[in-house]
């Protein structure tokens, strides 16, 4: 009786793995990027940082290493999609919200730098690079009123 059992068990465990281990469908897509260099340790570390994302492409913390080693050898669109994936597998994660911001605010896009850095600041209202970064995109808009506003209430919390 318990074999039985056990069966039913076994296959509901299978499906659940199997449902585990479905890709998801709300992630961009991994990026192809190439990093140009001849540099074998520097290959080799994006290769092994890729592999690792490509081994388990639900790993926010894989996703958003590779992330960073984009951005790192001057990648943005890398960065951008690798912090793109890591905040979506874990969006909690302060650091992949505002790892995207910056790449946003150096490269890309104003206006998403904003949210993703007031995602960041929505998930820690204490941290202060977050917030100084909105008072420079505040600064980059003309908008002068709330950029000091935002540098004064760093100073408050950090004099």
């Amino acid at each position: 009786m318990i074999c039985g059992q056990g069966l039913p068990i076994a296959l509901l465990a299978l499906g659940v793995i199997g449902a585990c281990s479905e890709p998801r469908t709300d992630l961009p897509p991994l990026p192809s990027i190439e990093v140009t260099t001849t540099d074998p340790e520097i290959l080799a570390q994006v290769s092994a940082a890729r592999e690792r994302v490509e081994a388990d492409p639900d790993d926010a913390d894989a996703n958003g290493e590779l992330g960073s080693l984009y951005e790192l050898y001057q990648r943005p669109e890398g960065a951008r999609l690798c912090y793109q994936r890591a905040a979506l597998l874990d969006p909690g994660a302060l650091r992949w919200a505002y790892h995207l911001g910056r790449v946003e605010k150096t490269w890309g896009d104003p206006v998403a730098a904003r949210a993703a850095l007031g995602r960041a600041v929505g998930l820690d209202p204490n941290y202060l690079p977050a917030l100084a970064m909105l008072g420079e995109l505040d600064l980059d808009n003309g908008d002068l009123a709330a950029a000091e506003a935002r540098f004064r209430e760093i100073l408050r919390r950090q004099p």
